[in-house]
């Protein structure tokens, strides 16, 4: 069944609990049952306005965009895990880029100055 014929149906069985609701509320037996519809039925219509509302505010395009950004961001950090090589210096842990395949290098912290070997 389709998401919006279903909130019409569901829109419609309010009324109708509203207008019961009203005519029970008016007869002089059975007030309680009345004012419980009525409660019943407005508690109906301000959840499901509420949940209308806030799935009317979610914009597709941009959620679209946003995953489209993740998705490039995972791809080029997957080329650049290719082309570097990540690591950190054993004197002071600063992150080190470094290339890959470039055999027995000696790298330089550019932080403290530590003079290390590392085969890429």
């Amino acid at each position: 069944m389709n998401y919006y014929k279903q909130m019409d149906q569901w829109d419609n069985l309010t009324k109708i609990l509203l207008i019961l609701g009203v005519i029970l509320l008016l007869s002089s037996s059975s007030r309680i049952i009345g004012v419980t519809l009525i409660i019943y039925a407005v508690g109906r219509m301000g959840y499901y306005s509420s949940r209308n509302k806030s799935m009317g505010d979610v914009n597709f395009n941009k959620v679209k965009s946003d995953m489209k950004n993740v998705l490039d961001n995972f791809k080029n950090k997957m080329k650049e895990r290719k082309e570097f090589l990540v690591t950190r210096c054993p004197n002071c842990s600063q992150k080190l880029r470094l290339p890959r395949r470039k055999g027995n290098i000696l790298v330089t912290c550019p932080r403290c100055g530590y003079k290390f070997k590392l085969k890429t």
